[in-house]
């Protein structure tokens, strides 16, 4: 009798490290599933963009955006995917089947056929060769702000901006290009300081070019850390 109860007592046990044995073979793949998936997204040039929506596709909840530099995080399972957008530029989806991911992001063909404000005077974007971007002020007037510089946070690949205040009213912003220092900035042909552009309506903005290489150079020492050029709409507009 005592050694059937022994017997039925080391079948129990056996039974239940079987069951734990088996829970954990079932829960491992649940733990393995979603893991850390980090990235760099850039434009077709290699500069990275700021700012850029990286989710998982098909969800509202899971995503994130780019820092100054194009990285991002992600938890993702290796099945899912990601999707990733910017303004200006086509819908990117990627496959999370990596854990580190290089994305490029192509501009927008339908854009290709505005005309672009340089320094030596005006081109179709398809034609642009140099590190030239360019914002309409549709895009521009997305966000909501006193400060024209904060609007374009997020919006032009390898500019970055720095609000400094939070106080209402305060204007103390800055910006760069590339993390080169402040750029010259011009409205319609005439240089001006950050203040001056700071303070701009942007319902009068038409479109902002920001040229970063040697199209610049035409603007003399000045223009050393990048230009942004400021085109207003016309009297008529």
């Amino acid at each position: 009798m005592e050694k059937h109860k022994f017997q039925m007592k080391c079948m129990s046990s056996i039974r239940a490290w079987v069951a734990t044995f088996l829970t954990l073979l079932i829960c491992l793949p649940a733990y393995a599933q979603n893991r850390v998936v980090t990235g760099k997204v850039v434009d077709t040039a290699g500069e990275p963009v700021i700012g850029a929506n990286v989710k998982i596709s098909g969800s509202t909840t899971r995503g994130t955006i780019t820092d100054m530099e194009g990285n991002f995080r992600l938890e993702a399972a290796p099945n899912e995917k990601l999707t990733v957008t910017y303004i200006g530029f086509n819908e990117a989806e990627i496959a999370a089947s990596s854990t580190t991911l290089h994305i490029v992001l192509n501009e927008d063909n339908l854009l290709l056929d505005d005309v672009v404000v340089v320094g030596y005077g005006t081109q179709k974007k398809a034609t642009l060769t140099g590190a030239v971007s360019y914002i309409k002020s549709e895009d521009l007037a997305i966000t909501k702000n006193e400060n024209v510089i904060n609007m374009l946070t997020g919006k032009v690949p390898g500019v970055r901006i720095s609000q400094k205040s939070s106080r209402p009213g305060g204007f103390e912003s800055d910006i760069d290009i590339r993390g080169m220092g402040e750029p010259l900035i011009v409205v319609d042909g005439i240089p001006r300081d950050k203040d001056y552009f700071s303070r701009m309506d942007a319902n009068e903005i038409e479109s902002i070019s920001v040229l970063k290489d040697g199209s610049a150079a035409i603007y003399g020492l000045r223009s050393a850390n990048g230009v942004i050029l400021i085109t207003t709409k016309g009297g008529g507009k």
